[in-house]
């Protein structure tokens, strides 16, 4: 008597190909965020690859980004930068962003000058407050989108702004501190990068001068920086044009809303 004849097919082999599409474009795509990352906090890209063959990775990464973060804070005095305040009086960042995406860093004498800057003007206008934009990374690495700041030499600081009211601390339009350009970029053609379209979508406020050219003659007095970039009209307009006080040029990013300030 024959057996019953056995239907069931045998499972065929897996094609290396076919796991090789599927599994493509998610490496793809957390290629792309670990890059995009990198590119905006230095430690984010290397987190996100920790975090990857954990189940809970909304768990795993934030804490190993803050064990990256903590770890490149304790190396950055090893490559000559150190951290400039998160919640300071007179000096503090424009944004919370700048203190989470490790963009902070900055030599130790760019530190005392700014710490130096922001109390002259606390005593000389009570309740004015510096805020700090982008300085560098804690590890030495380019800094996106700027041409410069790997080297922790460079300090961006936003304007001082009012309106119909006067000044107040965190006045400026824009929530980051860049991009609330103050009349334009003074004779430089229209270019993309302006986003002049995202101007009437901010509050109408405009630069506080008296802050503004105290500020420009601090640093024209101080020995520690030896250039500051700032666009030409807002410069003269303050009275404070020359000397250290420079135009960016048309090339470089526009300087209608914020300061760059550089060692010598």
């Amino acid at each position: 008597m024959t057996e019953p004849h056995d239907r069931r097919r045998a499972p065929r082999p897996r094609q290396a190909g076919g796991v090789l599409r599927r599994r493509l474009p998610g490496a793809v795509l957390h290629l792309s965020v670990a890059v995009l990352l990198t590119l905006l906090s230095q430690v984010g890209g290397l987190a996100w690859l920790m975090a990857l063959p954990f189940r809970r990775r909304w768990l795993a990464f934030p804490a190993a980004y803050a064990v990256l973060s903590f770890a490149a804070w304790a190396a950055a005095p090893q490559f000559g930068r150190v951290a400039l305040p998160c919640m300071g009086e007179t000096l503090r960042p424009a944004a919370p962003a700048y203190c989470v995406l490790n963009r902070r860093y900055v030599a130790p004498e760019m530190r005392r000058a700014a710490e130096a800057l922001a109390t002259s003007l606390a005593i000389r206008f009570p309740g004015t407050v510096t805020e700090t934009l982008d300085g560098g990374f804690p590890l030495p690495m380019p800094m996106l989108p700027h041409r410069s700041h790997e080297d922790g030499r460079e300090l961006d600081l936003a304007l001082w702004w009012r309106d119909e009211d006067g000044y107040a601390p965190g006045l400026s339009p824009s929530p980051i501190g860049y991009l609330s350009h103050a009349g334009g970029a003074a004779g430089c053609p229209p270019a993309l990068t302006d986003l002049r379209w995202l101007q009437r979508l901010l509050p109408e406020r405009e630069p506080d001068f008296d802050r503004l050219a105290a500020a420009l003659r601090f640093l024209q007095a101080d020995g520690r920086i030896g250039r500051v970039l700032l666009d030409p009209r807002l410069a003269a307009a303050a009275g404070a044009a020359g000397g250290k006080v420079g135009s960016p040029g048309c090339r470089a990013a526009r300087h209608d809303d914020h300061l760059s300030l550089r060692l010598p």
